[in-house]
């Protein structure tokens, strides 16, 4: 009789200990589990931010001087223009883009007389990284021109074939903003050919 109580109390120590045993390794496991998908879960949290096009749409004002003949009757005065490029096309220093620009030019001599320049121009781009987010870039290409002139009542419009080249830098502001200047230079192909050269500045946003 006294080795059956032994053998039953000795059972019933056995079930507890191994109840316990299994409750613990269960209680051990749960935290591990909870770590494992806190450490999966963190890889999602931090996506990398999603890459710019290098597409650029800028507005641009400045100072317009007329060379040549236009020089002598024509004084300085500003023009504005507007800017869509896109730069280091696939990761290469080259791009492409377009500029159309406006400026009026007082004539020096007669209080009713002007001749407004409109150009459109296509160009590409060469840009080169100077420091971190601070680009320098050389553009050219062939456009052309609207001259539109008035002395009184008087007015005529002719086109002309134009050519230009420039450069500047701009500065990338938060991977979207743009801010710049550049200097550009312009030859017009008319009957008395002329020129131009002018400074912007500008600012737009980058996509």
């Amino acid at each position: 009789m006294k080795l059956k109580t032994i053998a039953l109390m000795f059972c019933v120590i056995t079930c507890c200990s191994y109840g316990f045993a299994q409750n613990a390794k269960v209680q051990q496991n749960v935290p591990l589990k909870k770590d494992i998908r806190i450490n999966e879960q963190k890889p999602s949290q931090e996506q990398p931010s999603k890459p710019v096009s290098n597409a650029m749409l800028l507005l641009s004002g400045g100072y317009f001087k007329a060379l040549g003949t236009e020089a002598t009757m024509l004084d300085p005065s500003w023009a504005i223009k507007i800017m869509l490029k896109q730069d280091n096309i696939e990761n290469t220093l080259f791009g492409f883009g377009g500029d159309i620009s406006y400026t009026r030019l007082p004539d020096n001599t007669y209080t009713n007389a002007y001749i407004i320049y409109s150009t459109v121009l296509p160009y590409v781009t060469a840009t080169i990284q100077l420091y971190k987010s601070i680009m320098l870039q050389a553009k050219a290409g062939p456009g052309f021109t609207v001259l539109y002139s008035k002395i009184n009542e008087v007015s005529d419009s002719s086109l002309s074939m134009t050519i230009a080249g420039g450069g500047g830098m701009y500065g990338i502001i938060k991977q979207h903003y743009i801010l710049g200047i550049e200097a550009m230079y312009c030859y017009y192909f008319q009957i008395h050919a002329s020129s131009s050269v002018s400074l912007y500045g500008y600012a737009g946003y980058m996509f």
